[in-house]
């Protein structure tokens, strides 16, 4: 034990952080110590303050000594099992808001929180914001838990596997960036290491996040990612390279059978991160057999089953389908492959014959199909029936069919669905994943004609 006992002795030493760990044996800020130079330490203080200093020489970050840490302008408590947050970090909460209007209502996810101060800071700085955050560690979420008292959404899990079916329009994150042969990783020997490293260009999870993102993206959605200061053009080669998603359509893809599942594995396992979605009537599916082949999908969370409901009178459905009972094997067909772990997007068709009772078809979809991963509203193709009986199916009374599509719009978001909206020439309009659908979102519905097929217009709806 030293036997200079005032601070004052204690501060003429060459010790790293000496004035720091003063304040934490003393517990006393550094005005009190300056103010006091002459204080000597008790037994106790000497002992809590000799330990301190062993571990700074050892090479303890001050961060994990103290149990906390400043970023932006907010404190946090940190343990070993998260990193010590840094200035560079704070970028990403720059970049956002210069992004995003204060008054904006969005749904924002943290990939790999650690201490949460990505997610806490952003829940500080857009209170309106629906917020979540995954990471691998029990520890590190704990840690987060304890850094806020704000309603954030944490996840146990690596990256986007512990989430629920919905979409963002932000996807934030500081992952692990750095190589396993990297010479500073020395002096981070306290920091957790699976923080840290990612292989050996050190990009293997900023890969899985780029390849994983489009699934869970709105359309427009920002993903923010830092990276190591020599990673950038790697990154943007790894963006433009990276498949995102595949639609297997034409004529109805599941009378492939085996030939089908084949090809899906075959894919997914090439591309594990794809998303792959089938555009399918629905009535093969309400066979076993059918089933029975489609459960050989390994991957069945990456692919979604498109399937259409022309009307949710089943007379309207089977007459413009042109198959008797149609109605009732697409409807037992969507719950036979959901019930496989299939997410299944709904996609209701606008025409003249559904646009009276959109708002009855969303809340049978909403009754019979709460599990749906995804509502979509779409015009007619002009193939087949419809092409022959435009005037029976193609809609005039374009005021009235906007306002029975905005009072389906608002029912289905206020239960939380995935909507998407395409116009007659296959463009997006809307595409939410919020709890509710906001003014601008529904201003922008109302001033555009969704269920208008002119004649002329020969041109295949598709997502």
């Amino acid at each position: 034990m030293s036997v200079r006992k005032s601070i004052k002795d204690y501060l003429k030493e060459d010790i790293e952080d000496i004035s720091k760990l003063l304040s934490l044996a003393l517990k006393k800020s550094k005005e009190q110590l300056f103010s006091n130079p002459n204080y000597e330490l008790n037994n106790i203080e000497l002992k809590a303050l000799d330990k301190l200093i062993e571990q700074r020489n050892d090479g303890k970050p001050f961060a994990y000594l103290k149990g906390s840490q400043g970023f932006y302008d907010l404190n946090f408590i940190v343990s070993s099992a998260t990193l010590i947050p840094r200035p560079e970090t704070e970028l990403l909460i720059d970049i956002t808001l210069d992004t995003f209007d204060i008054n904006t209502k969005i749904n924002a996810l943290d990939l790999g929180t650690g201490s949460g101060v990505i997610a806490i800071t952003l829940s500080e700085k857009y209170p309106n914001w629906s917020i979540s955050a995954t990471d691998q560690s029990k520890a590190a979420l704990k840690i987060a838990q304890l850094n806020t008292n704000k309603n954030i959404n944490f996840y146990h899990g690596n990256w986007f596997d512990p989430l629920p079916k919905e979409k963002f329009d932000l996807i934030v994150s500081n992952p692990p960036y750095i190589n396993d042969h990297d010479p500073h990783l020395k002096s981070l020997s306290y920091e957790p290491i699976e923080a840290l490293i990612s292989g050996s260009d050190g990009l293997d999870d900023i890969r899985k996040i780029i390849l994983q993102a489009p699934q869970f993206l709105n359309q427009a959605g920002y993903l923010l990612l830092e990276h190591g200061y020599n990673q950038k053009n790697h990154i943007i080669d790894l963006l433009k390279e990276s498949p995102k998603h595949l639609t297997i359509t034409g004529g109805e893809p599941t009378l492939l059978g085996e030939r089908l599942v084949l090809l899906i594995n075959k894919i997914l396992e090439k591309f594990p991160d794809l998303l792959i979605t089938i555009l399918s009537n629905g009535r093969l599916l309400a066979l076993e057999n059918t089933i029975d082949t489609l459960s050989s999908i390994k991957l069945k969370k990456n692919v979604v089953f498109a399937i259409p409901l022309y009307s949710d009178v089943y007379k309207v459905h089977d007459h413009i389908v042109q198959a008797k009972d149609a109605f009732h094997q697409t409807c037992l067909g969507i719950h036979k492959i959901s019930s496989l772990g299939f997410p299944v997007e709904i996609r209701v068709v606008l025409h003249k014959l559904s646009n009276p009772r959109l708002l009855s078809l969303s809340k049978f979809i909403h009754k019979n199909f709460p599990f749906v991963y995804h509502v979509t509203f779409m015009g007619l193709e002009i193939i087949g029936y419809t092409k022959a009986n435009k005037l029976e199916l193609i809609e005039e009374d374009h005021i009235m069919a906007e306002k029975n599509l905005l009072d389906s719009l608002k029912f289905l978001s206020s239960w939380k669905y995935n909507i998407s909206i395409y116009n007659t020439n296959g463009k997006l309009l809307v595409s939410s994943s919020e709890k509710t659908l906001n003014e601008d979102d529904l201003n922008k519905i109302n001033q555009t004609i969704i269920t208008a097929v002119e004649s002329k217009l020969d041109a295949k709806i598709r997502s």
